[in-house]
Formats: structure tokens, sequence, C-alpha cells
């Protein structure tokens, strides 16, 4: 990971657009689901709210922490799921004025090659998001038999294609005698 700051890596989208419609003010309490390198947070921390920052890479909370340590005790980072998170939270009875949920991957997991997100990368295929994520990419697949491949391409990430076309590819890819196919890239030339 280049050794730069949070703002120089990545600029949040909308985020005079984001405080205006969670209507953020002094005192107002924010749970972030999606902390990513804080752009969000900085903007919703600047206009008086309190935050509390979910990710589950620590590369990306670290980054985010070095970002909004002048926020002092305004600005919270925790470890984990917004899923996790939310309902520890929601267990104690702790109440937010606004949640932000700005999903996907970020640019920070794709930009850095040896973790295996990008099809333009020859890295392995990791695409772990952080801790607690105990197998890569290359291990479920294996793991898994081609029915359940195809569950995970179609009901989980919503692909609409022949998902169990897409499973049987990858499986002869990963299984083949031939060639073991074993980065996101050369699996893209072959499935998509």
């Amino acid at each position: 990971m280049p050794d730069r700051r949070a703002h120089e890596l990545h600029l949040p989208v909308l985020p005079a657009e984001t405080v205006e419609h969670l209507r953020v003010g002094v005192g107002a309490r924010i749970l972030d689901c999606t902390l990513g390198l804080g752009g969000h947070s900085e903007a919703l921390l600047a206009a008086g709210a309190q935050v509390v920052g979910v990710d589950r890479d620590p590369a990306a909370r670290a980054l985010a922490i070095q970002r909004l340590d002048r926020f002092g005790e305004r600005f919270a980072a925790v470890s984990g799921t917004f899923a996790e998170v939310a309902e520890s939270y929601a267990a104690r009875g702790e109440r937010f004025s606004g949640v932000l949920a700005d999903l996907g991957v970020s640019s920070l997991q794709i930009d850095d090659a040896d973790r295996g997100f990008s099809i333009a990368s020859a890295a392995a295929a990791d695409m772990r998001m952080g801790e607690g994520c105990p197998e890569t990419a290359l291990q479920l697949i294996d793991r898994l038999s081609e029915d359940e491949l195809a569950d995970i391409i179609f009901s989980r990430f919503n692909i609409m294609v022949d998902a169990m076309g897409r499973a049987t590819d990858i499986s002869i890819l990963r299984r083949g005698n031939n060639t073991r196919v074993d980065n996101p890239g050369l699996m893209q030339t072959f499935v998509i």
C-alpha cells in the first residue's frame, strides 16, 4: 500500500449531499456503516456530528483514523461488518440519528494488487475484505460444489447470468487437469 494519507487516496462522492440528506447538525450521532477511508465521516464530523465508523478492513480503518484524528472523541472507529456492529449497538439500546451505507468494494482493495481483487492483477484471487475472513476466494471456490458456487453467483450477488454455467466454468478452471487458473484476470478471460 502506498505511503499516502487517506485524503490523497480517496475523495468521497457527494459529501455535501450526504450531510444535507442525513440532516446532520451539532450533536447528531451517525453510524457510518462503510467507513472506508473516512471521506463521508469527515464531512459529517465537519458539520458537527458524532460518528461511529465501521470497517472490517484494518488498512482502511488505520487510514481513516489517521484522517479523522483531529475530531477527537467525536469519532470512533469500530472493527467488524456493519451488520455485526449495528446489531451490537441495538442490543445495548444505543440509537443513532442517521445511518450511512456507501456499499461496494473500495479502490483501496482494488488498487492493492496483492489483495487479488482486480482483474488487472496477476496476484492470486485472495479477495478477503479484512479480519475474520478465514478463506481466500480461491479456497472458497475449491471447497464449494458447482451448485453452491451458482447459488453465490446468482442469489447473493444478483448477477443475472447463467449462474450454473459460470459456476461450472470456474470449477473447471480451478479443478481442471491441464491449467490451474488462480487470478481474477485469467478467470475473467474465461468466465465473463
